[in-house]
C-alpha cells in the first residue's frame, strides 16, 4: 500500500489536474454513475467535535475510497488544524487497500478545484476579481489558485478577516470587508 503525504500530493497534483478530475467526478455523479452516500456523522461530545465517514464509488473511473475526517473546532488558533483527514483508496475488483493519503490537503484541494469548475462554467470571460466568502481552514491553500493567471484583485471576508492568504508576488490584492460579516 502506498502512503502519500501532503508534500507528495502537492507535487503530483497541480490545480489544473485537480479541476479536471473534479469536473469528471461531477459528470459521473450527475449521470448516476457514482455511489456517494450521505456522510455519516459521529459526535465526539467531550471535545464538541465530529468525526465524519465519507465513502464513494465512481464506476467509470474505477475509484473506490473512504475519507475519514475529524472536525475539532477547539483546535482553531492552536498547533493542530480544525479539520484533519485521511483518504483510503481501495481496488474495486478485490478490495485491497491501495493508498493512504493526506486527506486534509485533498479536502482543501478538492474545495479549490470545485470552485475552479464553477468558475470555468459560470464566470464571465472578463472577470478579474475573486472574493471568497469565508476564510476557514479550506481557504488558504487552493482558494484562488485556479484564478491566478488572470486575477488582478482578490479578497476574503468572514467573522475573522485575514489578508495573509492573498499576498502573492507581483499582484495587487485587497480584502473585501462587509459590515454584515464582521463580528
Amino acid at each position: 500500500m502506498l502512503i502519500i503525504t501532503r508534500s507528495e500530493l502537492q507535487r503530483l497534483i497541480p490545480m489544473e489536474r485537480a479541476i479536471e478530475a473534479v469536473a469528471a467526478a461531477f459528470v459521473q455523479l450527475s449521470a448516476g454513475q457514482a455511489d456517494v452516500p450521505l456522510r455519516h456523522h459521529l459526535a465526539v461530545p467531550p471535545a464538541d467535535a465530529l468525526a465524519l465517514i465519507m465513502p464513494a464509488y465512481l464506476a467509470p473511473s474505477g475509484a473506490l475510497g473512504v475519507k475519514l475526517l475529524t472536525l475539532f473546532p477547539h483546535n482553531a488558533g492552536g498547533a493542530l488544524p480544525v479539520i484533519q483527514a485521511m483518504l483510503v483508496l481501495f481496488d474495486p475488483t478485490d478490495g485491497r487497500a491501495l493508498a493512504l493519503m493526506d486527506g486534509t490537503y485533498l479536502t482543501s484541494l478538492r474545495t479549490g478545484a470545485a470552485s475552479g469548475v464553477a468558475t470555468q462554467q459560470m464566470a464571465r470571460a472578463d472577470a478579474h476579481t475573486l472574493v471568497i466568502f469565508g476564510a476557514g481552514a479550506m481557504a488558504p491553500d487552493p482558494a484562488g489558485y485556479h484564478c491566478q493567471p488572470f486575477l488582478r484583485a482578490s479578497g476574503s471576508f468572514s467573522g475573522n478577516i485575514t489578508r495573509r492568504w492573498f499576498a502573492r508576488p507581483n499582484r495587487h490584492f485587497y480584502c473585501v470587508k462587509s459590515p454584515c460579516c464582521i463580528g
